[in-house]
């Protein structure tokens, strides 16, 4: 499980302290190591690959100003329409 300082650091930077605690507190449950250890087998099993022939739906990526996961610029250049939305913070 990650600690409250790193899903800070990664989610959370732009709240006050006593509003990360109380979303870490709310949202963030101890979880199984599994998907880890499938990102780190995946170069050697067929299980989770991807066929990229096959048709599937976009990916929707939403990124902020202040985002750390997801950056304004793995944005700019996008296949389709890209919507700039106001520099608001939020918690979703």
């Amino acid at each position: 499980m990650t600690s409250q300082r790193d899903f800070a650091w990664a989610f959370l930077h732009n709240l006050t302290p006593a509003e990360q605690a109380t979303i870490y507190a709310e949202h963030v449950v101890p979880t199984p190591g599994w998907p880890f250890w499938q990102a780190a087998l995946s170069m050697f099993t067929t299980a989770t690959r991807v066929d990229y022939r096959r048709d599937r739906p976009p990916l929707l990526m939403i990124a902020g100003g202040a985002d750390r996961t997801v950056t304004g610029r793995m944005n700019l250049d996008p296949p389709v329409g890209f919507l700039v939305v106001s520099d608001g913070a939020s918690w979703v």
